[in-house]
């Protein structure tokens, strides 16, 4: 039992939050085989054998056994909607408004969205479940705030997933969170260099070279070109002697003398 827990937490599937299930049906199928295996007893879950039986009994959670004597087992995702639905609890949730957050987790036409945002957490994404006091249930990423909520409850996914992923000794996910992406968004001292060459309207051409890689990171040189007519009188070796850069002589369209300058910007 033990390790097949442990498999959920190794299973490999990467996929945008976005992805079109035809466009990896295997991958995305594998992973939901995985989050809906019955792998957890009752005594795993949080909730006492009265609550379950609460929530079953009107209908806000059904564990699938065949008859009342029959043993519990509860999957991956079924755990982590009974620990929101305890938190819900804390805030005076009453079943009526946990409705909608049984159909967001296993009603056939809305599930995938929450195996997506499940998945999205185990792939180190910030998740939230947002819901509000009418119960209407939205799974979000970090930067994004449903807007036709007036006021709502927001459920950390990362940290409830980390709460069973510590119990079976995982070890914690470093997800990335909003100021991770903000910080991503700041442009470092080479991105400035290139963004302030690219908008110079009088570089002809701008190049980068990477050390190894494409990245930020990995830039090695940039270097800006510009073209233009020798001026009359203006000396081509004082034109060609300047360091730092290379300075090319040729015939331009109309058969004037030009110069292409190329430096690299410091």
């Amino acid at each position: 039992m033990e390790k097949l827990q442990k498999n959920i937490f190794r299973t490999a599937v990467s996929f945008e939050s976005n992805c079109d299930m035809s466009e990896n049906p295997k991958k995305l199928e594998a992973y939901r085989r995985h989050l809906n295996e019955k792998l957890f007893s009752v005594s795993s879950i949080g909730l006492s054998y009265r609550q379950i039986n609460t929530l079953e009994n009107n209908d806000i959670f059904r564990s699938g056994r065949k008859d009342k004597k029959g043993w519990r087992a509860f999957s991956y995702k079924e755990r982590i909607f009974l620990l929101v639905v305890k938190e819900l609890r804390n805030y005076g949730f009453k079943d009526k408004q946990l409705k909608n957050l049984r159909d967001a987790f296993f009603k056939k036409c809305y599930e995938l969205n929450s195996d997506m945002a499940i998945a999205g957490a185990l792939e180190e994404n910030k998740v939230m479940l947002l819901i509000n006091s009418k119960g209407e249930v939205s799974f979000q990423g970090p930067l994004y705030l449903e807007e036709n909520y007036t006021s709502f409850i927001n459920i950390n996914l990362n940290e409830i997933i980390e709460g069973i992923r510590q119990e079976l000794g995982a070890k914690r996910l470093d997800y990335i969170t909003s100021a991770d992406i903000l910080a991503a968004m700041i442009p470092s001292e080479k991105e400035r260099k290139v963004i302030k060459a690219v908008r110079n309207g009088n570089y002809k051409s701008v190049s980068i070279e990477f050390s190894d890689g494409i990245g930020t990171e990995k830039i090695r040189k940039i270097k800006a070109a510009t073209h233009r007519k020798v001026e009359k009188g203006e000396s081509l070796n004082e034109l060609a002697k300047k360091p730092n850069r290379k300075t090319t002589f040729f015939s331009n369209n109309n058969g004037d003398l030009a110069v292409k300058i190329e430096e690299e910007l410091k």
